[in-house]
């Protein structure tokens, strides 16, 4: 109940804030979502290489304006039919200026500029705008390649696209370039074609040859497909990169402190959304001179939007009314190295059965069940909003004696609770898993060698919670622990060769015969965002 009331009053805060902000607005005095907007006009994406296709340049066109529009920061003037000849945008820098110069004076001229020809009145129009952006695609490389499956009469045809896009941006009112965002793009397709008796063509695949050749309706078809793949998600990474350009990021001010929540000025009308990022930055002077520092005093994570302002939470700092803040654009996507200490459980029954893959000089009696061993493992995660987390985990469990190896894969999903106003976080998680392990050795017990091979799979969840520490923007160092469980390994779902033949029926048939991956573990982490 508590937190219900704590989410409506918080919704009631923003839309006053809101309405506060409008009020501010209709009163006069250009706000932070006018001074964050820019007028722009998108030129049709034009090529520095040859036979570069028209449908390409035109889904590359598509992709841009998309990428811009689902900014919300721009008003967009297309201008995807006019295409410039060249990337070199000096002459229209000199037009502009020259645009300055005359503008009052006589009625504007029509204009012509690297290849483009514009009205009088086009140009005009062009002069209101904030920002021109000229998409440049080079390097452009098609090939199509086959090559033999293997074991079989099947050859494969590739076709691989490759491309680099440069976006430049021209400030009109300063008439004078911005520096350019730069993506570079890459797809593939490929298809199944039986050789029909062609030895000649099999001999030429299975070389990467040319000699099973093409169609060209072939040809069309892994062309569009791969253009598809390579131009697909281009406007994803535009928008990012965008975003991240120091130019282009939002910039707004703090205009509430409650505690470690902090409202500041811009929301959903600008595209801002939960788990967006913002640093808090003041500029001071050096000294009794006139230069100036910026310091950082604070880092914001959104949590809550409406149309004109956002609430965060304060991860660190101290801050105050008024202090400006930026955006700061991240991926959402992280990697956790984590090393530390899990359970595998292994029997000394398990031990005693493939006595050969641990020490085949010891007794029976020797052997003694362990589990407690090192861990290590990879995770791989996506932000989801403010507070959720979806992650995979690749690790291992190293184990101290025998010659056995053990996999883990798991996924699953995280909250956070941020603490606000120290840099302190924790989450709690859970997962499903499938764990196995593998053992292969050579036994000369018996005066003959023999490579013996155990593989085993299990399944099972775990629950975990860690603390984080965040180092900037950039790195957390964690420290946390759990409790895993899994089914066992046992006589029943393990397999046993023996030179390669199954050997199943020669393990005993004792019930503690057994391995698994139940119990606690612990890990020490270090994370970096992106």
């Amino acid at each position: 109940m508590k937190k219900l009331f704590k989410s409506i009053g918080i919704s009631i805060s923003l839309i006053l804030l809101s309405a506060v902000i409008m009020f501010a607005q209709a009163q006069g005095g250009e706000s932070a979502k006018e001074k964050n907007i820019k007028d722009i006009a998108t030129f049709g994406t034009l090529s520095t290489s040859k036979d570069v296709p028209e449908d390409l340049l035109k889904e590359v066109d598509n992709q841009v304006v998309t990428a811009i529009e689902e900014l919300k920061r721009f008003r967009v003037q297309g201008l995807q039919n006019y295409r410039f000849a060249s990337d070199n945008v000096e002459e229209f820098i000199k037009a502009i200026q020259g645009y300055r110069l005359e503008a009052g004076k006589n009625k504007t001229a029509d204009q012509k500029f690297a290849g483009v020809s514009l009205t009088g009145d086009e140009f005009d129009k062009l002069m209101q705008a904030f920002l021109v952006a000229i998409p440049v695609v080079s390097n452009y490389s098609v090939s199509y390649t086959t090559s033999k499956k293997e074991k079989t009469n099947i050859i494969v045809k590739k076709c691989e696209l490759k491309c680099d896009l440069t976006i430049k941006f021209i400030d009109v009112a300063g008439a004078k370039t911005i520096d350019p965002i730069k993506v570079s793009f890459d797809g593939e397709a490929s298809k199944e074609d039986t050789a029909k008796g062609t030895a000649e063509k099999l001999v030429g695949a299975a070389t990467g040859g040319e000699t099973a050749d093409f169609t060209e309706a072939e040809k069309a078809e892994l062309f569009t497909q791969a253009r598809s793949d390579a131009v697909g998600g281009m406007a994803g990474v535009i928008t990012m990169k965008i975003r991240q350009h120091p130019f282009f990021q939002l910039k707004t001010k703090i205009l509430d402190v409650n505690g470690a929540d902090i409202t500041i000025e811009l929301g959903q009308d600008l595209g801002i959304s939960p788990g967006d990022e913002f640093k808090v930055e003041i500029e001071e002077n050096l000294g009794n001179t006139e230069f100036k520092k910026k310091t950082e005093v604070g880092y914001i994570r959104i949590h809550s939007v409406e149309e004109g302002a956002s609430i965060g939470r304060l991860l660190w700092g101290s801050v105050q009314n008024g202090d400006p803040v930026i955006e700061n654009a991240l991926y959402g996507v992280y990697i956790d190295l984590k090393l530390g200490m899990a359970t595998w459980n292994r029997t000394k029954e398990f031990k005693q059965a493939f006595k050969a893959g641990f020490d085949k000089d010891k007794v029976d009696e020797d052997f003694k069940d362990d589990s407690i061993m090192p861990s290590a493992q990879l995770s791989f995660g996506k932000e989801i909003g403010y507070q959720f987390k979806i992650e995979f985990d690749l690790g291992t469990v190293i184990p101290l004696e025998g010659k056995f190896y053990s996999f883990l894969g798991e996924l699953g999903g995280r909250w956070t609770y941020y603490f606000g106003g120290i840099p302190l976080s924790f989450d709690i998680g859970l997962f499903g898993t499938v764990g196995g392990i593998y053992g292969k050795w050579t036994d000369d017990s018996t005066g003959t060698d023999v490579d013996a091979e155990v593989t085993g799979v299990a399944f099972g969840g775990k629950g975990e919670l860690n603390l984080y520490y965040q180092i900037g923007a950039n790195f957390k160092l964690g420290l946390g622990g759990g409790f895993r469980f899994t089914t066992d390994m046992n006589k029943d779902n393990l397999t046993y060769k023996v030179d390669g033949n199954d050997s199943k029926s020669s393990i005993p048939d004792n019930d503690e015969i057994k391995s698994n991956f139940t119990g606690a573990f612990a890990n020490l982490t270090i994370q970096g965002r992106f």
